[in-house]
């Protein structure tokens, strides 16, 4: 979890301790979810794990190695000869080029290491790992690295520049935005670097005339490096909590058990939420990209500490046509978190669990 990160990433269920993780030391291992050919990483299910190490994680060579396996932790048939990996990295800069180094495959195993690579700037990176056959696509993960990497080593190795006044037009125009939303889903993969990854799945209400509400739905945690006493780490579960909150009424639910009712701080709304990223700095120009086919102007900027909360690097991806943020990355003290946003402004709502009845109204679609 991000600690003391109040709203960024305390909607995890799940804590790094709780999952197995080891110390921090490098090389930094990121995981994701990978996912079919056509399909959404906000919403669809995946194919595999990519665990993706790098090293040293600051401006100059750097080295890759890619592991793929099943959500177990376990060699994924599919990644068996002849089918190989693909890595894509790209600077986020405007008129950037993505390079495809060439991989090496250690004997038969799914594992696949690159030579050098010439990461030249202090900038944001993005990986992405395509496994592939002569024939079709079988799966791609995508990740984020900023060098340095101030996990590594610290806020001070990086000299950000001074904020773009024209980024900093379109960062204040999709906060307003985000502030205004009044519904939205999102998928949240969280790391910490050790080979860990968290995804949570989110929902939240904030519509005139209803109490606001919402729902996080851990839909996997999984760690696979030993824990730093070298004992092993837990067993990766699917499906492992759930957490719904209605008004001042809330619920959780762990293991397949019972839904519980819980104590609750309320609701922190799109308003509430916009106003933990009022205080960034050095906003800068990332270039253009693309989002499940639609276009994005991403958006850089340094989320300082302000009372308990822990200072960030993020990167925002915004559709240029509604002002919408259609993904965040982040980097922070031994965190990595990925949001995926979905289905914004949508007329879903969130109801409580089955056979409990709520103390607060609910309002009819």
């Amino acid at each position: 979890m991000l600690a003391g990160c109040a709203g960024i990433g305390t909607d995890s269920v799940e804590e790094d301790a709780e999952t197995g993780a080891g110390d921090g030391s490098l090389p930094v291992t990121l995981t994701n979810w990978m996912y079919a050919p056509g399909s959404s990483p906000a919403s669809s299910d995946p194919v595999a794990l990519a665990h993706v190490s790098v090293a040293p994680l600051q401006p100059g060579e750097n080295t890759v190695e890619i592991e793929l396996t099943d959500l177990d932790g376990d060699m994924l048939p599919a990644a068996s000869a002849p089918a190989e990996t693909i890595l894509t990295v790209e600077p986020l800069a405007p008129d950037s080029s993505p390079m495809t180094p060439p991989l090496t495959r250690a004997d038969q195993r799914a594992v696949w290491t690159s030579g050098e690579i010439e990461l030249t700037d202090q900038s944001w990176y993005e990986l992405t790992v395509a496994l592939e056959t002569t024939d079709e696509s079988l799966g791609t993960a995508t990740m984020y690295i900023l060098l340095p990497d101030p996990s590594v080593y610290g806020a001070d190795a990086l000299d950000l520049p001074d904020t773009d006044p024209e980024a900093e037009v379109i960062f204040n125009q999709s906060l307003e935005r985000y502030a205004g939303w009044n519904a939205s889903r999102w998928r949240e993969s969280l790391g910490s670097g050790t080979d860990v990854l968290v995804v949570t799945d989110f929902t939240l209400t904030s519509r005139p005339g209803e109490p606001p509400a919402f729902l996080a739905d851990t839909r996997y945690t999984g760690a696979f490096r030993a824990r730093s006493d070298g004992s092993p780490p837990a067993e990766p579960k699917l499906d492992y909590a759930g957490a719904i909150t209605i008004g001042d009424d809330a619920w959780r639910q762990r293991d397949n058990s019972v839904w519980e009712q819980s104590s609750t701080r309320g609701v922190t709304t799109h308003a509430g939420r916009s106003e933990i990223y009022a205080g960034a700095t050095n906003i800068q120009n990332a270039g253009m990209d693309s989002i499940d086919g639609r276009d994005a102007q991403v958006i850089t900027f340094y989320l300082p500490p302000d009372g308990g909360q822990s200072e960030a690097w993020f990167a925002w991806w915004i559709d240029p046509n509604t002002g919408d943020v259609l993904r965040m990355s982040m980097v922070a003290s031994i965190h990595y978190m990925l949001w995926d946003f979905f289905d914004i402004n949508g007329s879903y709502t969130i109801a409580p669990p089955p056979d409990v009845r709520s103390a607060t109204p609910m309002v009819d679609d």
